[in-house]
C-alpha cells in the first residue's frame, strides 16, 4: 500500500468508494507519526476516501529499528559489523616522487579496524551483483562527544551543554549532511547504544571477504529494519546529490 491508488478503478467513479492511501513520507515527516501530526485529516473527495496515516502499512513495520540475527544469515543491507577490518591511505605517503604510481598506492595501504554499517542495496547483495560491499563507519555517542568536544577547544569554542544539545538536534533532524544517527535498541538482553554514521568516509569491503569474516567470527549482530534501513540510506543519498548553486534563484517577489 505505497500509494494505494487504483487508477483503473478511477476511470469510473460510480464504482464503489475507493481508498487513497497517502505514502508512508509526506512532507518529510514518517508515516509513524500520528495523524493529527501530519495534518492530512480524513476526508471525502466525490467517491474517493482519502486515508490519512496508512494504518494497514503501519502495523506491518517494527517500532524496533533492530532485528538480531545470528553468523549463518547472509549479509544484507543495514547490517552492523563491529571491528572490521578495512583499508585505508595514509596521506603522507600518496605523493608522486619519482616511483610508479602503482607502487606509491600499494606502499601507502594500511589496514585499521571499525565498526561499519553495510549501505549497499540489499538486491544487489542477495543477488550477488557487486563483489565489493559499500560500508560507512559508525561510533557510539559518547566517543562523538569525545571528538566533538576536542574540536569545540581547538577552534576557540567552549563545549557547553546547550552547544552539545544543539548539535545532536542537528544531527537527529537531518541537518547535518555528511553524518546521521541511528537509534538505541535492547533486545533480548542485547544492547546498542545511539550511533553516529558518518558519509564523508567511505570504505568498499570484498563480498566474499565480508560473509567469510562473519562466519568465522560467529557472533550475532544487530540489523536495521525497515523503514529505518532506507531512512539511513536517504541520509546517505542527500549527502552526494546536495548542490550548492554559484548564482542563486532572484527572489523579484520579495522586493
Amino acid at each position: 500500500c505505497h500509494l494505494g491508488l487504483c487508477f483503473g478503478a478511477m476511470t469510473n467513479l460510480s464504482l464503489q468508494t475507493h481508498e487513497v492511501c497517502f505514502p508512508p513520507i509526506i512532507a518529510g515527516k514518517s508515516y509513524l507519526q500520528k495523524k493529527s501530526d501530519l495534518g492530512f485529516p480524513s476526508c471525502r473527495v466525490g467517491n474517493l476516501r482519502l486515508l490519512s496515516g496508512c494504518e494497514s502499512l503501519r502495523k506491518k513495520m517494527s517500532d524496533s529499528w533492530y532485528k538480531i540475527v545470528d553468523h549463518k544469515m547472509p549479509l544484507t543491507q543495514g547490517d552492523l559489523i563491529f571491528d572490521c577490518p578495512l583499508l585505508a591511505w595514509q596521506g603522507d605517503a600518496l605523493r608522486l616522487e619519482g616511483e610508479g604510481s602503482s607502487k606509491v598506492l600499494e606502499n601507502a595501504m594500511s589496514a585499521i579496524q571499525a565498526d561499519v554499517v553495510v549501505m549497499t542495496q540489499a538486491c544487489d547483495i542477495e543477488q550477488e551483483k557487486v563483489e565489493n560491499v559499500i560500508v560507512c563507519p559508525h561510533v557510539d555517542l559518547d566517543e562523538h562527544y569525545i571528538t566533538w568536544e576536542r574540536n569545540r577547544k581547538s577552534t576557540g569554542q567552549n563545549p557547553t551543554d546547550r552547544a552539545w544539545k544543539s548539535h545532536c538536534n542537528a544531527i537527529c533532524n537531518g541537518y547535518m549532511w555528511n553524518i546521521t544517527m541511528l537509534n538505541e535498541c535492547r533486545i533480548n538482553g542485547s544492547s546498542i547504544g545511539i550511533r553516529i554514521v558518518f558519509f564523508n568516509e567511505v570504505f568498499t569491503v570484498p563480498r566474499t571477504f565480508l560473509e567469510s569474516l562473519l562466519k568465522q567470527k560467529g557472533d550475532s549482530r544487530f540489523r536495521l529494519l525497515p523503514p529505518y534501513r532506507e531512512h539511513l540510506s536517504q541520509a546517505f543519498a542527500r549527502f552526494f546529490m546536495r548542490v550548492g548553486l554559484p548564482t542563486p534563484i532572484g527572489k523579484k517577489w520579495q522586493t
